[in-house]
């Protein structure tokens, strides 16, 4: 049996996981902005489109992507914990995250084990720690749920662990997304204000 400095447990069910799913970097926040601002001029410009009697069916199309884009990540967030609920067999389950020569996570049915060089970056919130694989994906490690060890002592001992932050497919999917969407966005409002 391994010694483990830091332990921490939590129930997972949906609040857990969705409040764990929010964006936390600087990459996921400009996303979801993205999603946010491109879906409000979506449906504006549908609305106008509909307004000024011009192409019905293109106005009916703009509303419906601007109302998907609003709640892309609300959906996507059930989806993962559908997903989830159906692995586990369970609405509820402990998740349990153990520090010590390795990070060993067990969540219900499943335990993963990680070296500290998988991840690259660890930064802080008032209500947890997010140690980086990704610039954006992250493991959160909630500062209510340490049952062994202090979590003020908790980022001396990780920091010198940590390996590079990688930067993955992940992160440029997103941009090219995120750009894609605000570049189709501008496109549309000039093609609408300009004569």
């Amino acid at each position: 049996m391994e010694n483990f400095v830091f332990i921490t447990e939590e129930m997972q069910n949906k609040a857990t996981l969705c409040k764990a799913r929010r964006p936390i970097s600087p990459l996921s926040r400009f996303h979801q902005f993205s999603l946010y601002l491109s879906g409000a001029i979506f449906i504006v410009c549908g609305l106008i489109y509909l307004l000024m009697w011009q192409i019905i069916v293109v106005g009916l199309l703009a509303i419906a992507l601007g109302v998907f884009l609003f709640f892309v990540s609300p959906l996507k967030r059930r989806q993962q914990f559908k997903t989830l609920r159906q692995y586990q067999n369970a609405d509820e389950w402990r998740q349990r995250i153990c520090f010590g020569d390795r990070i060993e996570v067990t969540s219900g049915k499943q335990t993963i084990n990680f070296d500290y060089n998988q991840f690259g970056k660890l930064t802080e919130t008032k209500d947890a720690f997010y140690l980086f694989m990704e610039k954006s994906s992250a493991m959160r490690v909630p500062k209510n749920a340490f049952v062994t060890g202090d979590c003020a002592a908790f980022p001396a001992f990780i920091q010198p662990k940590l390996g590079a932050l990688k930067s993955g497919s992940t992160d440029r999917n997103r941009i090219i997304i995120s750009i894609l969407y605000l570049g189709i966005s501008v496109f549309l409002l000039l093609y609408i204000l300009l004569p």
